[in-house]
């Protein structure tokens, strides 16, 4: 469940033996470079797995012990679980697809204006990008109503 800040790749748990006994630390998987990843050399030193285990405790002691520090997690997640929705990610890319559309039937109209393009054209050109440009914003007409219907 550890991850690396630097590369992002997750930590692992390997040991190594000491005169006192055996030590155990959590190291990036992006720092072993014969893994050849796509981030390998991470930089990220190794750390004492006693030394993590006893500030992952001390966080858990104090989430129980103040409930408004757990309950603005839990606010903190669900508004993160509403932006990684499936169906806002579409919502916007449909934005982007309109906005990508209706960039298209400009520089049309421009070209047309100068003299770049026949009237027929155009005429042959525009038509199929309007009606994907319509198309879209039906389905993002749509959305709208079914997420307002959803809400009330």
């Amino acid at each position: 469940m550890l991850v690396c800040e630097r590369c992002g790749y997750g930590l692992y748990r390997s040991s190594t033996r000491k005169r006192t006994g055996k030590l155990y630390y959590y190291r990036c998987l992006g720092s072993d470079t014969w893994r050849r990843l796509k981030n390998g050399g991470c930089e990220c030193s190794p750390v004492r797995q006693d030394y993590l285990d006893d500030l992952v405790w001390n966080v858990v002691i104090q989430l129980l012990e103040d409930p408004s520090l757990l309950q603005a997690e839990i606010a903190r997640r669900l508004e993160a679980a509403k932006n990684a929705d499936p169906a806002r990610q579409r919502q916007q890319d449909l934005c982007r697809e309109q906005t990508r559309l209706e960039k298209a039937v400009e520089r049309l109209l421009t070209a047309y204006q100068e003299n770049l393009l026949s009237l027929d054209e155009l005429r042959k050109r525009i038509d199929p990008l309007r009606k994907q440009v319509n198309a879209i914003r039906g389905e993002l007409q749509a959305r709208d109503m079914a997420v307002a219907d959803q809400q009330r």
